[in-house]
């Protein structure tokens, strides 16, 4: 006798009705779950940016961008396991972000006290952080036209934009 662990009549009829709910509850967490992936990349950007105009860097900010990426990896590795049909578009965001801490972490100081930073440093990072995020934000937009095709759902996450800025 076969293994089945329901009897026919203890079946739920209305098990359809309740996962709707449920899928919609899922496309509000992925549109969140994506929200913080892209919200902490645009932190990191913004402190490159930051360290670029004063041309130094305290001794906080290294374990902030750690921290941000190291959020924004354990994000992603959930998307992979919740959505494995996107794995390419999450490995790539991740990617874009890692190259991105990476190729600036590469050029900073490592004091643990504010310090500043070479000019020639400063194009290094400057340009690895450029690329690195036009990369990210191309593959952003292919992700949430994907996520759309696919869940028949508009994703509105957008890139945030700096507050107090008109324009």
């Amino acid at each position: 006798m076969p293994f089945w662990p329901f009897k026919k009549k203890e079946q739920p009829v209305e098990f359809a009705a309740v996962a709707m709910p449920q899928a919609v509850d899922s496309k509000e967490k992925l549109e969140s779950d994506i929200r913080l992936v892209v919200e902490n990349f645009y932190e990191i950007t913004r402190m490159i940016s930051r360290i670029e105009h004063n041309a130094k860097i305290g001794g906080f900010e290294r374990d902030k961008m750690d921290q941000l990426l190291k959020e924004a990896g354990d994000m992603l590795k959930s998307l992979v396991q919740r959505e494995p049909q996107f794995t390419m578009y999450w490995n790539n965001l991740f990617d874009s972000m890692h190259d991105c801490v990476f190729e600036a972490k590469k050029f900073l100081p490592t004091s643990p006290y504010e310090a500043y930073i070479e000019n020639r440093n400063l194009e290094s990072i400057s340009r690895a952080s450029r690329s690195n995020s036009s990369e990210f934000l191309q593959t952003f937009e292919e992700l949430k036209k994907k996520l759309a095709s696919v869940y028949k759902h508009e994703f509105n996450v957008q890139w945030p934009h700096r507050s107090g800025l008109k324009g």
